[in-house]
Protein backbone atom coordinates (compact mmCIF):
# COMPACT_ATOMS: atom_id res chain seq x y z
CA UNK A 1 0.00 0.00 0.00
CA UNK A 2 0.98 3.51 -0.88
CA UNK A 3 1.54 5.54 1.97
CA UNK A 4 -0.18 9.16 1.76
CA UNK A 5 3.14 11.23 1.55
CA UNK A 6 4.80 9.11 -1.60
CA UNK A 7 1.28 9.18 -3.04
CA UNK A 8 1.35 12.81 -2.41
CA UNK A 9 5.24 13.23 -3.91
CA UNK A 10 3.99 11.26 -6.91
CA UNK A 11 0.95 14.23 -8.06
CA UNK A 12 3.63 17.16 -7.22
CA UNK A 13 5.61 15.05 -9.54
CA UNK A 14 3.43 14.42 -11.96
CA UNK A 15 2.32 17.75 -12.21
CA UNK A 16 5.85 19.58 -12.82
CA UNK A 17 5.79 17.91 -16.54
CA UNK A 18 3.33 20.10 -18.19
CA UNK A 19 6.06 21.06 -20.81
CA UNK A 20 4.81 23.01 -24.57
CA UNK A 21 6.58 21.57 -27.44
CA UNK A 22 7.83 24.85 -28.99
CA UNK A 23 9.95 23.39 -31.95
CA UNK A 24 9.91 19.82 -33.32
CA UNK A 25 13.05 19.25 -35.11
CA UNK A 26 14.70 15.75 -36.24
CA UNK A 27 17.48 14.07 -34.24
CA UNK A 28 20.54 15.85 -35.31
CA UNK A 29 19.25 17.92 -37.30
CA UNK A 30 21.72 20.75 -37.38
CA UNK A 31 24.84 18.57 -36.85
CA UNK A 32 26.94 19.19 -40.11
CA UNK A 33 30.65 18.42 -41.38
CA UNK A 34 32.57 19.44 -44.39
CA UNK A 35 34.63 16.60 -45.24
CA UNK A 36 37.23 16.05 -48.70
CA UNK A 37 36.39 13.01 -51.31
CA UNK A 38 39.37 11.22 -50.74
CA UNK A 39 38.07 7.60 -51.46
CA UNK A 40 40.37 6.50 -48.18
CA UNK A 41 40.93 2.73 -48.04
CA UNK A 42 37.62 1.92 -50.43
CA UNK A 43 38.60 2.52 -53.91
CA UNK A 44 36.04 0.41 -55.48
CA UNK A 45 37.31 0.99 -58.88
CA UNK A 46 36.66 4.62 -58.74
CA UNK A 47 38.34 7.41 -58.50
CA UNK A 48 38.07 10.26 -55.55
CA UNK A 49 37.01 13.58 -57.10
CA UNK A 50 38.70 15.67 -53.98
CA UNK A 51 35.80 17.95 -53.94
CA UNK A 52 34.31 19.34 -50.28
CA UNK A 53 30.86 18.65 -49.39
CA UNK A 54 28.68 19.84 -46.84
CA UNK A 55 27.10 16.47 -44.90
CA UNK A 56 24.94 16.54 -42.61
CA UNK A 57 23.16 13.11 -40.29
CA UNK A 58 21.28 11.80 -42.98
CA UNK A 59 24.31 11.36 -45.69
CA UNK A 60 25.79 9.50 -43.25
CA UNK A 61 26.93 5.95 -44.05
CA UNK A 62 28.29 2.45 -41.87
CA UNK A 63 30.52 0.34 -44.32
CA UNK A 64 31.68 -3.56 -42.45
CA UNK A 65 34.46 -5.09 -43.47
CA UNK A 66 35.68 -8.15 -42.97
CA UNK A 67 39.38 -9.30 -43.28
CA UNK A 68 39.95 -12.66 -42.00
CA UNK A 69 37.34 -14.29 -39.46
CA UNK A 70 38.49 -12.56 -36.22
CA UNK A 71 39.51 -9.05 -38.02
CA UNK A 72 36.63 -7.15 -38.63
CA UNK A 73 34.48 -3.66 -38.01
CA UNK A 74 32.59 -0.78 -39.05
CA UNK A 75 33.52 2.33 -41.05
CA UNK A 76 31.66 5.41 -40.99
CA UNK A 77 31.19 7.93 -43.98
CA UNK A 78 29.10 9.33 -46.50
CA UNK A 79 29.23 8.67 -50.37
CA UNK A 80 30.32 11.44 -52.66
CA UNK A 81 27.40 12.96 -54.36
CA UNK A 82 29.85 13.39 -57.44
CA UNK A 83 32.09 10.53 -58.16
CA UNK A 84 30.29 7.54 -55.93
CA UNK A 85 32.83 7.43 -53.82
CA UNK A 86 32.86 5.85 -50.14
CA UNK A 87 34.78 8.08 -47.78
CA UNK A 88 35.83 7.45 -44.14
CA UNK A 89 35.08 9.74 -41.60
CA UNK A 90 37.29 10.31 -38.25
CA UNK A 91 35.28 8.30 -35.58
CA UNK A 92 35.91 11.64 -32.88
CA UNK A 93 33.75 13.67 -35.19
CA UNK A 94 30.60 11.39 -34.61
CA UNK A 95 28.39 10.48 -31.38
CA UNK A 96 26.74 7.22 -30.58
CA UNK A 97 23.17 8.20 -32.09
CA UNK A 98 25.13 9.47 -35.12
CA UNK A 99 26.80 6.02 -35.14
CA UNK A 100 23.18 4.43 -34.72
CA UNK A 101 21.26 6.66 -37.22
CA UNK A 102 23.86 5.82 -39.98
CA UNK A 103 22.56 3.81 -42.75
CA UNK A 104 24.01 0.22 -44.14
CA UNK A 105 26.17 0.50 -47.06
CA UNK A 106 25.08 -1.56 -49.82
CA UNK A 107 27.35 -2.37 -52.57
CA UNK A 108 25.86 -2.35 -56.33
CA UNK A 109 27.19 -5.15 -58.23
Amino acid sequence: MVSYIWWKMILSWKGVIHMKLLVEREPYEDWELEVDCTGGEWRDDKVPCGSTSSINATDLVRRKWCKYPDDNGVDYGFICPKCGCFTNIDEKNLTKDLKTMAKDYIEKI
